[in-house]
C-alpha cells in the first residue's frame, strides 16, 4: 500500500494498480469503469395525534341539602385525558346550565329568581356552588407506562385544586406542558381528572329542584389558543340569523355554513349548541364531531304540508334544494322554479326552487298500510306525536324520536324514479336535495373497500362515525348511541306500522342501491351496521350534516 496525501480536505490514496479519484476509477489495463450514484431509500413514518377526553361518572353528583346548610365532595366524575401530542394539551371548562354557554347558576325549576349562583361561600346570607378538580393518572401494568397528572391551573380567584368558581368562559382549568408519555389507547395508560361539588344554601333558599352543567374540552399542544365552540363560531360570522323562542334566542340552522363548522376547534358534546329551524321553529342539538363534521345529535322532525300553513314554504332559501341538473328539476319530482316560464330547469342565477310535497306528514294514530302503501318512488313520513321511545328524557332532548321518512321524503322528491343505478362507488351522483335545512344535506354511505371509513375524509360517513365512536363494532351499538351522538333505536316504518321501536333505528344516507333500495346506518338488537341497504318504503329517521 502507498502513503496517503490530503489535499483540499480530501484524500486520495494511491494504491498500486489504482488510483480512486472522485468516483473514477483507473486501471492499468486502461479499462475506465464510472461508479453510478447510490441508491437511497427515504422512509418518513407518520404518527397522527390521537387525543380523546371523556368523562366517567363514579358517583352521581346529587345532594339533599336543608337550608343553611353547606355540602363538599357531592358527587365525583373521572374525565380521562388521552393525547399523544408532544407538545402537550390544554382542558378547558365552561358552565352551560340551560343549554345556554356561560350559563353558571344551578337553574331553579321553581322560579330563576331563586337560581344558586356559582361562588365559594360556606356561610352567610347568599348561597353558591363551586367546582374542584384533582389530577392523576392511569398505570398500565402491562408496558410499564405511568403518565405525568397534568397540572391543574390557577387564576386570579385562586387554583381548581381548591373549590372554585365555575367559569362563564371557557377557561384553562388543568394543562399539561409536554405530552411523551402516554399511550392513545383508552384502555391503557393517561392523566386523568376528578370533578367534585360543593352547595352552601343560605336559610332563606327555597325548597325545590336545583340544576346546573360544567362541560370540559381538550386543545393541543399547549400552546393552542383558538379554543372556539359552535356557538363562538357563529357569533364571529357574518350573515347569521337568530329567533327568539319562548325568551330564548337562537341561532338557525340555516345560519350553519361549512365555514363555521371549519372555524370550530371545540370537539364533541362541549362544542354542541341548540339551533332552531326557521321553517317550523323546531329546536336542534347539533355538535361538531371527532370526523371533523358538524352533525344532528337529535332526530328532524320536520312535518311536510303538501299545502303549507304551519310550516313555511320548502324552498332554497331555507331547505337543502340546489341546482343540480335538470333530472332534479322535472315536473314529475314536484319541483317549480320561481319564473318557470322562462327557466323550467332552475339553472338561472340566483333562482329560487320550490318543493311542494305530494303528500303532507301522517300524524297520530292514522298510520296504516293504505295511507303508507310500500311504494319506492313516492313520498310518505309519518309524525308519531311520542317524543321518546321509552319515555325517558333524561338525555335533554337528544333523544327526541323525531318522523319517519321514506327515502323519497328524505330526498325532498315527489318521484324518485330517475334513481336507479347504485352510487355506491361514486357519491357524486347521489341525489343532491333533501328535506334538511339549507345549509345541511344527508350523510353519505361509500364502498369501504375504496373509500374506509378509517380514512380522515372518508364519503363512507356513517362507517367514518362508527370507525371512531364505536370501534368500528359490528356487534355493539353503544358508542354510538351515547353522547356526544346519541343516535337512538326509534323503530322504522314497515307495512305500514311501526315497527321495533326500542329495538332497531335506522338513518337515511342519500347512497342509491337500485330502483328499489337505498343505503342507511342500522342499529339493531346486536349491533350497527352502517352500510345497510333496504327498500326505500321503509320510514326511517333522518340525521342532517353541515354541507
Amino acid at each position: 500500500m502507498g502513503k496517503a496525501y490530503r489535499g483540499l480536505n480530501a484524500y486520495i490514496y494511491a494504491v498500486t494498480g489504482i488510483t480512486v479519484l472522485a468516483g473514477t476509477m483507473l486501471f492499468s489495463q486502461n479499462y475506465t469503469t464510472h461508479a453510478d450514484n447510490s441508491a437511497v431509500d427515504v422512509v418518513a413514518i407518520t404518527v397522527p395525534s390521537s387525543c380523546t377526553l371523556g368523562g366517567v361518572v363514579d358517583s352521581a353528583h346529587n345532594a339533599t341539602i336543608l337550608s343553611g346548610e353547606y355540602k363538599q365532595s357531592i358527587g365525583q366524575t373521572t374525565i380521562k385525558a388521552f393525547c399523544n401530542d408532544s407538545g402537550g394539551y390544554i382542558i378547558f371548562a365552561i358552565g352551560v346550565s340551560g343549554g345556554i354557554d356561560g350559563q353558571t347558576d344551578l337553574i331553579s325549576a321553581f322560579n330563576t329568581n331563586y337560581n344558586i349562583h356559582t361562588g365559594t361561600a360556606t356561610s352567610g346570607a347568599t348561597s353558591a356552588w363551586a367546582m374542584k378538580l384533582t389530577a392523576g393518572t392511569v398505570t398500565n401494568a402491562t408496558d410499564g407506562i405511568n403518565a405525568t397528572p397534568p397540572t391543574i391551573a390557577s387564576d386570579s380567584n385562586g387554583s381548581y385544586a381548591s373549590y372554585h368558581v365555575v367559569p362563564n368562559t371557557y377557561t384553562m382549568v388543568a394543562y399539561r406542558q409536554s405530552q411523551t408519555d402516554m399511550n392513545a389507547d383508552i384502555t391503557a395508560s393517561g392523566s386523568y381528572l376528578t370533578t367534585t361539588y360543593q352547595v352552601y344554601a343560605n336559610g332563606a333558599q327555597p325548597a325545590g329542584t336545583y340544576s346546573g352543567k360544567v362541560k370540559y374540552a381538550m386543545m393541543h399542544p399547549y400552546s393552542s389558543d383558538t379554543l372556539k365552540s359552535i356557538k363562538m363560531a357563529l357569533d364571529e360570522a357574518q350573515g347569521t340569523e337568530t329567533i327568539t323562542k319562548d325568551g330564548v334566542q337562537y341561532y338557525t340552522m340555516q345560519s350553519m355554513t361549512s365555514a363555521i363548522c371549519n372555524a370550530t376547534t371545540i370537539i364533541g358534546e362541549a362544542s354542541q349548541i341548540k339551533l332552531i329551524d326557521k321553517r317550523d321553529n323546531n329546536i336542534y342539538w347539533v355538535a361538531k364531531l371527532e370526523d371533523g363534521h358538524c352533525w344532528m345529535t337529535q332526530n328532524l322532525s320536520l312535518d311536510l304540508e303538501a299545502t303549507p300553513t304551519n310550516v313555511a314554504a320548502l324552498t332554497s332559501e331555507n331547505t337543502d334544494l340546489t341546482t343540480y341538473g335538470s333530472k332534479n328539476y322535472d315536473t314529475s319530482n314536484g319541483y317549480a322554479c320561481s319564473n318557470p316560464s322562462t327557466t323550467t330547469n332552475c339553472t338561472a342565477v340566483n333562482e329560487v326552487i320550490t318543493w311542494i310535497p305530494e303528500r303532507g306528514t301522517i300524524m297520530g294514530n292514522n298510520l296504516n298500510n293504505t295511507i303508507w302503501p310500500n311504494d319506492n318512488s313516492n313520498p310518505y313520513s309519518y309524525d308519531s306525536g311520542v317524543a321518546v321511545v321509552d319515555g325517558d328524557d333524561s338525555y335533554d332532548g337528544h333523544k327526541y324520536v323525531g318522523n319517519y321518512y321514506n327515502w323519497t321524503a328524505a330526498i325532498a322528491s315527489n318521484n324518485s324514479g330517475a334513481f336507479t343505478s347504485s352510487t355506491l362507488n361514486n357519491v357524486a351522483n347521489n341525489p343532491q336535495n333533501s328535506i334538511c335545512p339549507k345549509g345541511w344535506r344527508l350523510p353519505t354511505i361509500a364502498n369501504n373497500t375504496n373509500f374506509p371509513g378509517t380514512v380522515a375524509g372518508s364519503p363512507n360517513e356513517f362507517r367514518r362515525l362508527n370507525v371512531i365512536y364505536n370501534d368500528n363494532s359490528a356487534s355493539s351499538a353503544t358508542g354510538l348511541m351515547n353522547s356526544p351522538l346519541y343516535f337512538s333505536r326509534s323503530g322504522y316504518i314497515l307495512n305500514g306500522t311501526l315497527s321495533g321501536p326500542g329495538t332497531y333505528g335506522s338513518y337515511w344516507s342519500s347512497t342509491v342501491n337500485n330502483s328499489n333500495y337505498a343505503y342507511s346506518l342500522y342499529l339493531h338488537s346486536d349491533g350497527a351496521d352502517p352500510e345497510n341497504y333496504n327498500f326505500r318504503h321503509r320510514g326511517r329517521s333522518v340525521r342532517c350534516v353541515v354541507r
